[in-house]
C-alpha cells in the first residue's frame, strides 16, 4: 500500500470516528513538531573547549545541554535562558545556561535578515573577534573572570530518520543488485 492510500485510509477512519461519537486524539497529536537540533562546540581564551547541543522548536530554543573542559557539571538552559533577537547586532543574544555555581551566556550570529530561529541551522557563535559588533559568548565559573569565547560554530544535527531512510534505500538498491546478479 502506497502512502497516499494509508493517508487516505488514516483520515477516512479519523472521520469515521469522529462522527460516530468515539473518542479520537485531536489530529494536532498527529502532527507532533520534531525540534531541531543544533551541535555547538567551541573553544575559549583560558583553552577551555566548550561542546553540547541545543533544541529549536516554533523559532525558540526550548533546551539545551553544554560542557565546558575543566568545569565540573552540565550546563542546561535556565528557565528563561532561550534568549531574544537583538536588532542592534542582528544575534539572537542571552541563551543563558547554568549548573551548580557557574553560568554561560551563549549570542549567536544570524544570517543577514533573520530576526527568529525559525530557519537556523547553525552558523558562528559570537566571540572575541568582535562578529557580532560587541557581544560575545562567555561563561562565569567559580574559578576564573570571565572568559570569553575565542571562537565557535553551530551546526545542525542530521536528523536521525534521514539516516534511517538512506539506509533502507541503500539496502533495497543492493537487493535489487543482488537479485538481477543471481538471475544471469
Amino acid at each position: 500500500m502506497n502512502f497516499s492510500k494509508s493517508f487516505i485510509l488514516g483520515a477516512a477512519f479519523v472521520s469515521l470516528t469522529t462522527i460516530s461519537g468515539a473518542t479520537t486524539l485531536p489530529l494536532s497529536h498527529l502532527m507532533t513538531p520534531t525540534p531541531i537540533v543544533i551541535n555547538v562546540s567551541g573553544v575559549f581564551q583560558n583553552g577551555a573547549v566548550l561542546s553540547g547541543s541545543f533544541d529549536i522548536m516554533f523559532g525558540q530554543i526550548t533546551s539545551a545541554d553544554m560542557q565546558i573542559s575543566g568545569v565540573k557539571g552540565d550546563f542546561i538552559l535556565d528557565r528563561d535562558g532561550g534568549g531574544h533577537f537583538d536588532r542592534t547586532f542582528g544575534a539572537w543574544e542571552n541563551v543563558d545556561l547554568s549548573d551548580a555555581g557557574n553560568f554561560l551566556s551563549l549570542d549567536l550570529l544570524l544570517a543577514k535578515g533573520e530576526t527568529n530561529l525559525n530557519n537556523y541551522t547553525g552558523g558562528p557563535l559570537c566571540n572575541a573577534s568582535n562578529n557580532c559588533g560587541g557581544l560575545s559568548s562567555f561563561y562565569l565559573p567559580v574559578r576564573d573572570r570571565d572568559p570569553i569565547l575565542s571562537s565557535g560554530i553551530t551546526a545542525a544535527a542530521p536528523e536521525p530518520g534521514a539516516a534511517a531512510l538512506l539506509g533502507a534505500g541503500l539496502s533495497a538498491f543492493g537487493l535489487t543488485l543482488r537479485r538481477r546478479f543471481i538471475k544471469k
